[in-house]
């Protein structure tokens, strides 16, 4: 960012960044990148699963938290993924599915369905086991389960605020 024009329009997007705030010259580096960006339409967006942020940088950095799909969403997920397939199955078993999927991320669940449909060539009753499996997973990676909660997605916001905005993308939980 400090390479680009003032006034050119930017933004920045750094993945799986949190694992470098710690770092006392990075540290430095983004509070003096806040200041400047103050007065600049230039963002800097920090993605990641989960953050700390240093007292340091509390100052800098807003945490900005997205939720997990909804029922409706993850129903749309199932859907589309039916067309796709060129399949239709159950009410029953969609509603199911979605209860079961309830919790995840949009991308455990893409990634559990198409396991269930790499197993079996299309959505069954069994594929409900599956999905509960990936939820049991994923609280003994995490010790949590998060029935609703938010990806989480870091942005340095300079422009408008001065400020660093991070939002945390959903835990190994709740995102893959």
């Amino acid at each position: 960012m400090e390479k680009l024009p003032e006034q050119t329009p930017a933004i920045l997007i750094l993945r799986d960044f949190q694992r470098f705030l710690e770092d006392i010259s990075i540290s430095r580096k983004l509070r003096n990148l806040a200041k400047k960006l103050k007065s600049q339409p230039q963002n800097l967006v920090i993605l990641a699963p989960q953050i700390s942020v240093p007292e340091d940088l509390s100052e800098v950095i807003t945490i900005v938290e997205f939720p997990l799909p909804n029922s409706q969403e993850i129903a749309q997920e199932v859907e589309r993924l039916l067309i796709a397939m060129g399949q239709s199955t159950e009410k029953r078993l969609v509603d199911e599915v979605v209860r079961a999927a309830q919790g995840l991320s949009i991308e455990r669940i893409r990634r559990v369905f198409a396991q269930a449909i790499a197993t079996h060539g299309e959505l069954q009753p069994d594929d409900v086991d599956l999905i509960l499996e990936e939820k049991r997973q994923t609280i003994r990676q995490t010790q949590i389960l998060i029935g609703s909660g938010g990806r989480q997605e870091s942005e340095l916001s300079g422009r408008a605020t001065g400020s660093i905005r991070i939002t945390p993308l959903p835990s190994p939980l709740n995102r893959t």
